[in-house]
């Protein structure tokens, strides 16, 4: 899906950022070393979702080393999600771990600012699991509530 925003580049990165929360991977490793249990973890996580449910796990800004060639490039890649919801459809059928978090990026075509990502219904379709198309639907109703809250 890609969407054009009115926001230059440098207004859309930081509006989008605003609307997720933050992986925090140490914590989540903490988690992990002190065997917490599920409630305390769901806690725990659950504290790092942005407003809409959703956090950045990743972010790569690619445009600097884009940019090294001559043509100035504004680029950034993000996977998002949340490991909760990620926990739900591993649960049903480990494949997914490839599908989720999912891929989002922002970029300008030189005018316009756009944000681009990979449907996570769509991909987490081709395992034939009708609970999975259930939480990818979820999850694509996320992403979209992010991106009409900034477009």
């Amino acid at each position: 899906m890609i969407f054009t925003s009115d926001l230059p580049y440098r207004e859309l990165v930081p509006a989008f950022e605003a609307q997720l929360g933050r992986y925090d991977h140490p914590i989540g490793e903490q988690l992990v070393r002190d065997q917490a249990t599920w409630s305390d973890a769901e806690a725990t996580i659950g504290r790092m979702q942005g407003p809409h449910g959703m956090m950045i796990f990743f972010r790569i800004d690619l445009g600097p080393t884009a940019s090294l060639k001559g043509q100035r490039r504004e680029c950034t890649l993000y996977l998002i999600g949340n490991p909760l919801i990620a926990t739900q459809i591993v649960a049903h059928d480990i494949r997914a771990g490839l599908l989720v978090p999912f891929g989002v990026q922002i970029y300008s075509d030189g005018g316009n600012a756009m944000i681009s990502y990979n449907r996570p219904s769509s991909a987490l379709a081709s395992l034939g699991n009708a609970e999975i198309d259930k939480i990818g639907q979820g999850l694509d109703a996320k992403i979209e509530t992010v991106i009409k809250a900034i477009v």
